[in-house]
């Protein structure tokens, strides 16, 4: 299975290990998956919430809102997942060794999306070596946003 739909397809779970824009994590949790993101502070679930408004509906100066109202949030968790499926990363390759090795593999990811760029030999020799199916060049909001896995819960603002 190296199709990367039919992978998203049948993930539920995505851990983020940085991203392009907040789209990413937007397209993501509408459709239907399960995201956390991580840094170096530690994990967070992303959730989508109405983005704050001025009481009249106007949005908020310099909230974080994405298209149809809706903004992402990050909220840090005491403990990160317990098990992902994949993992889309939007690092340095030469993170990428790392990365695999503290979230990847303890967590049981089958896939490594190297979102939005080319991996190089030393890239699939690691995920070869981990028995991770490698995707790359392709961005993962755009796959998701073809899927559409069902609605996204979302928050109060």
């Amino acid at each position: 299975m190296n199709d990367p739909v039919t992978i998203l397809d049948a993930a539920t779970t995505i851990l983020l290990v940085d991203w392009p824009n907040s789209g990413v994590p937007k397209a993501l949790v509408e459709s239907g998956f399960t995201v956390y993101g991580y840094s170096p502070g530690g994990y967070s679930m992303v959730e989508l919430a109405e983005a704050p408004s001025d009481g009249e509906g106007a949005p908020v100066a310099g909230a974080a809102t994405i298209d149809r109202g809706a903004t992402v949030q990050f909220r840090l968790v005491d403990a990160g997942p317990t098990a992902i499926d994949l993992v889309c990363v939007y690092r340095p390759l030469s993170e990428l060794e790392s990365i695999v090795e503290q979230h990847a593999v303890p967590l049981g990811a089958t896939a490594i999306w190297l979102q939005s760029q080319e991996a190089t030999e030393a890239a699939r020799e690691i995920a070869a070596e981990h028995g991770l199916t490698l995707i790359e060049s392709l961005d993962i909001a755009d796959a998701a946003r073809t899927m559409r896995k069902g609605p996204p819960a979302r928050k109060p603002g």
